[in-house]
């Protein structure tokens, strides 16, 4: 008669649901959450042209448990005058650069250029610097604000520059500018691109990024986290050979 040893395949489920639980924690931390924010900094004094706005920094944050509204919180060297703001506010909702849309200035930008209100600046020498790798499918026109009577901001699809909808009403505090977008305007998604330009009637001062790499909304998981959530998966998987004992 051959019987079976089971201690060895009890301490393998154990080992596997322990891994598991491991695998799916860490892949909760990975996920965004409501509440969670991602900030960029921007260095002082690195405005160009006559105008004034100086950013120093960009945050960026859901505000509701079903993440479907983002919140912008953009920084200030000073304060700013909300009657003389312009600024737009580039989104690259594919993630491809090679895809965005000319509509709000009629040129297409390439080659070498993807097509954004912050490249175009830039090709028409009125902002410093490389282009940004940053296709925009969507733009908000943060100086359309001045022309509401809700203070909102008007939100564009790039390549035809028709208006999809508007952000929340544009709050100027002492040194910064808050407002809110309703994802689903952008089809939903969460994690997206983007680029920002901002100035005054003088002409554009400031961008972020300062390089070519683009902002992100939601920041990329650890390598910390991503060789747990593999050890936890790949544990499991492994399957050791059963050991028979005959009597």
């Amino acid at each position: 008669m051959a019987f079976r040893s089971t201690t060895g395949e009890n301490k393998v489920k154990h080992q596997r649901f322990f891994s598991l639980t491991v695998a799916i924690v860490c892949l909760l931390l990975a996920l965004p959450k409501a509440g969670a924010g991602i900030s960029y900094s921007d260095p002082v004094g690195d405005t160009f042209g006559a105008g004034t706005p100086d950013i120093v920094g960009v945050t960026t944050e859901f505000t509701s448990p079903a993440m479907d509204e983002m919140k912008f919180t953009v920084d200030f060297n000073s304060p700013i005058d909300a009657l003389d703001f312009i600024g737009y506010l580039d989104i690259d909702n594919d993630l491809n650069s090679a895809t965005g849309g000319f509509g709000g200035w009629g040129t297409d930008l390439q080659p070498g250029s993807p097509n954004s209100w912050i490249n175009y600046f830039i090709s028409q020498s009125q902002a410093p610097g490389l282009p940004v790798q940053l296709g925009g499918e969507y733009y908000i026109d943060l100086g359309s604000a001045m022309f509401s009577v809700d203070a909102m901001a008007d939100v564009y699809e790039a390549s035809s520059a028709s208006l999809v909808g508007t952000t929340s009403a544009l709050t100027f505090g002492a040194h910064n500018l808050e407002f809110t977008l309703s994802l689903p305007l952008l089809g939903g998604n969460k994690h997206f691109n983007y680029g920002l330009i901002v100035g005054t009637s003088g002409g554009p001062s400031d961008r972020v990024s300062n390089g070519t790499a683009p902002l992100t909304t939601v920041p990329e998981p650890s390598s910390a986290v991503l060789l747990t959530l593999l050890f936890g998966i790949t544990i499991p998987l492994y399957r050791p050979k059963r050991v028979m004992l005959h009597v």
